[in-house]
């Protein structure tokens, strides 16, 4: 949903006609720190120590993976090596290594014996025939008896802009997923941690931003979906100029503004 609400012509382009969006180095390299993160948390959760090398190997195991896949790859002019060099400094980073051990997880909900690492959530909107899927990263737990800290990984070439992570679409569907599970909002509370590569694992930094939302937030955004699906209904797809998406690399950029 978030796609559509960016670009609408190229929502329509990928899901409804199979168009392949090509990926970019930095995704990947987020792909793979993801996959490290899970791996050092599940070791964590189960009694385990990860040292610095074990991180490191499992970010390069990660990414090779990711390389091995078939979707094409835009590298904008990036060595490929570099990147990967970014992301193994970034998984043997002292800041990295400390936020991730220092995360109390809570159980997941769908298995009490293992770790609440991508948990899949649904929240469903009205006027919406399916229901709107998402996979939160992680959920620790609060400082309060019942309380859920929702924890969306991001990594980053920089900071973020102050005030990003309160537009962003990602926290307001999975608190609300959760609201509609049952658990009061306010025992909820989410943030994204951005994981910012720098010249050397000592450069590296961890930027955790708390999203404050209310319940006012999350109804917002389920009537904004709404507004989205009636227009997937309506089979009116114009494209946006000024979307995040709209470079040379994507499959619909002849259709908006020719070969």
């Amino acid at each position: 949903m978030g796609l559509l609400t960016d670009c609408s012509k190229l929502w329509e382009g990928v899901y409804k006609r199979g168009k392949v969006r090509p990926r970019s180095g930095p995704l990947l390299l987020g792909s793979a720190f993801d996959a490290m993160a899970e791996r050092l948390l599940t070791t964590h959760w189960r009694g385990g120590w990860v040292t610095v090398e074990q991180a490191a190997y499992w970010f390069a195991d990660a990414w090779d993976r990711e390389m091995c896949r078939p979707e094409p790859v835009e590298w904008a002019g990036r060595n490929p090596a570099t990147i990967m060099a970014d992301g193994i400094a970034l998984s043997s980073a002292p800041a990295t290594l400390a936020a991730l051990r220092g995360l109390k997880l809570a159980p997941h909900p769908d298995n009490p014996d293992d770790p609440a690492l991508q948990v899949r959530v649904e929240l469903n909107v009205p006027g919406v025939s399916v229901p709107v899927v998402g996979y939160v990263d992680a959920i620790a737990k609060g400082p309060r008896a019942g309380d859920l800290h929702l924890i969306d990984f991001k990594t980053a070439g920089r900071r973020w802009v102050k005030g990003r992570e309160r537009k962003e679409l990602q926290a307001r569907v999975y608190t609300g997923a959760l609201w509609q599970a049952g658990t009061s909002f306010a025992h909820l509370s989410f943030a994204y941690w951005v994981f910012v590569p720098g010249i050397t694992p000592e450069a590296c930094a961890v930027h955790k931003l708390d999203t404050l939302l209310s319940e006012r937030d999350v109804l917002q955004s389920m009537a904004m979906l709404a507004r989205a699906w009636k227009q997937v209904q309506s089979g009116a797809f114009p494209g946006n100029p000024h979307a995040y998406a709209c470079n040379t690399t994507c499959p619909c950029w002849d259709e908006c503004f020719g070969p």
